[in-house]
């Protein structure tokens, strides 16, 4: 079966050398010459459409000024007004075209050269002058048209200006067309366990009063866990990795490769990257965003082969390769998608705590009576446990009970270590044994 090439028709590479050229020309300035002219016409296309949808925003905002004066009851008042704002539309328009035009212009291209038709535009200052003059001895309603009638020819030929770069742009494929079609990354991080529900208090006293320190369970969900669970999968485990990703300047990370050249490869890439994402979660965004700088400079190295290091950083250094502006859009995009996910993150944290807060806070409304105290509430039904459980709670001190009911694990702490050893054991025995905490004896170190 024959292959079809014909999908490369339209590609257009503006250093491409398989073209005939005449004897006596030299190909290799023939090709500069090419490459430089294919540039300046894209550049100015660029700048011409960009222009005209500047335009055709003021040509709209003029005629819509037009029709205020029909109605307006002093025309002449209102239309003096306009002429001052057309004067500033014209400077917009002509400040704005000539700037965008100097900007990126190669000086091997000779003089700048504006076009023709974006300077044939409509003189709007001009334009609202003549309306101004008309409006002293004439009917408001036909010198309004005229003058919205020709800002709607001149808007009709800038459409199909328009119309026509746009197709002429369409014919060939350039690199300004290339957008990136698919982009994943990867980071492992170790397996949480399901959480339990549980809530752990670590001590019922002050540690070194003797063997037997309680380990007390209450049934409440803990806080989310923290990224120090996940640390060392973040954490960057390979030295010069981790020195590398905290170089800020192009001309010390292309140093630092050329003594490293191991670095240059997808795994440390990712592990630089997942360390920007923590460092994002931590609110150090200029550190998160250098990150990411250093780790795209190993994939677009690595990329480019054996040689991708030399050969980037060349490309990045040369004032008329595009390599830098696809380099720092794509750092710019990859900064904010990590950015945006932490925030997602950050704000879903924050809804799940304040939810689970609220539960807390309308289980404790819902176990107060008018009085201020606090009780647990029995079905009629109950079984014999759940009645001793509630006769349990009741006998409990009032900011005991609290704790409890808000499963606030400082609280419950606090309560126990102010009440003395001996009776702050005596509580979690008996809150444990009618199933109000959970007990979990720790051997002391030494005992056996």
């Amino acid at each position: 079966m024959p292959l079809d090439y014909s999908k490369w028709d339209k590609l257009e590479l503006s250093d491409d050398e398989d073209f005939e050229c005449h004897p006596n020309v030299d190909k290799a300035s023939m090709v500069r010459w090419r490459q430089s002219e294919i540039h300046r016409q894209r550049h100015a296309r660029k700048v011409k459409l960009e222009c005209l949808s500047h335009e055709t925003q003021i040509n709209t905002q003029a005629q819509s000024a037009l029709q205020t004066l029909l109605d307006s009851q002093d025309a002449l008042s209102k239309c003096r007004h306009l002429v001052g704002v057309a004067k500033t539309w014209d400077k917009e328009l002509t400040e704005a075209y000539y700037k965008r035009l100097e900007m990126d212009w190669d000086a091997r291209w000779g003089p700048v050269q504006p076009d023709v038709f974006v300077e044939g535009r409509v003189e709007f200052s001009e334009l609202f002058g003549g309306v101004l003059e008309k409006l002293e001895g004439g009917d408001v309603q036909s010198v309004v048209e005229g003058a919205v009638a020709r800002i709607r020819e001149r808007q009709k030929l800038v459409d199909d200006v328009v119309r026509r770069e746009e197709e002429e742009a369409k014919k060939k494929v350039t690199v300004d067309d290339l957008k990136e079609g698919f982009n994943k990354t990867v980071m492992s991080k170790k397996t949480v366990k399901p959480n339990e529900k549980q809530t752990v208090i670590e001590t019922i006293h002050t540690p070194g009063n003797g063997a037997g320190a309680s380990h007390v369970q209450s049934n409440p969900p803990p806080p989310p866990p923290s990224e120090e669970d996940d640390e060392e999968a973040d954490r960057i485990t390979y030295p010069p990795a981790e020195a590398f990703s905290k170089i800020s300047t192009m001309e010390q990370s292309f140093a630092f490769l050329l003594q490293n050249p191991t670095l240059v490869s997808q795994r440390y890439s990712d592990m630089i990257l997942a360390e920007a994402f923590r460092k994002q979660m931590d609110g150090q965004d200029k550190e998160a965003r250098q990150c990411v700088q250093q780790a795209l400079l190993l994939q677009y190295c690595a990329l480019l082969g054996g040689d991708g290091v030399r050969l980037f950083f060349t490309r990045l250094s040369s004032p008329n390769h595009t390599a830098s502006t696809m380099f720092h859009k794509d750092v710019l995009e990859t900064y904010t998608r990590i950015q945006t996910r932490v925030q997602t993150l950050l704000a879903e944290q924050s809804a799940t705590q304040a939810a689970e807060r609220a539960a807390l806070e309308q289980r404790l409304a819902s176990c107060t009576r008018p009085d201020g105290t606090y009780f647990l509430p029995i079905s009629e039904d109950a079984s014999e446990e759940e009645r001793e459980r509630s006769r349990v709670f009741g006998e409990l001190a009032p900011e005991f009970q609290k704790a409890l009911l808000l499963q606030d694990v400082d609280l419950i702490n606090g309560f126990l270590s102010s009440v003395g050893r001996e009776e702050g054991e005596r509580v979690v025995r008996l809150c444990s044994g009618v199933g109000l905490l959970d007990l979990e004896e720790e051997e002391e170190e030494g005992d056996s």
